[in-house]
């Protein structure tokens, strides 16, 4: 069984990364990677913890104007892995609106 190649970016102080099967699983959502990495590292975004301690970002794409909802996964300290990404609901982006100060 062939090795996952695994890629990393920085987001501010987060160490966040993803593998071949996370680019392909958000392509179906419409959502390219460098558009997650963009958004997470040059936008404001909101951090929410869900019940499963998985977290979600909501963000603003800094230049196309694109809300996004990012599943992230803590794998270590400061360390996220992209569980998937795709638009943002209307009540999500109310959400980001009403407390990043967009």
């Amino acid at each position: 069984m062939a090795k996952r190649k695994i890629y990393r970016f920085r987001a501010g102080r987060l160490s966040i990364w993803y593998t071949d099967v996370i680019i392909n699983h958000i392509a179906k959502h419409n959502v390219r990677i460098s558009e997650v990495k963009t958004a997470l590292q040059e936008s404001k975004a909101l951090f929410i913890r869900l019940k499963r301690k998985d977290w979600i970002a909501i963000v603003k794409h800094p230049y196309s104007g694109r809300y996004l909802t990012i599943i992230l996964e803590k794998t270590g300290k400061n360390e996220y892995r992209i569980k998937t990404a795709r638009d943002s609901t209307t009540s999500e982006k109310r959400l980001l609106k009403k407390y990043a100060k967009l």
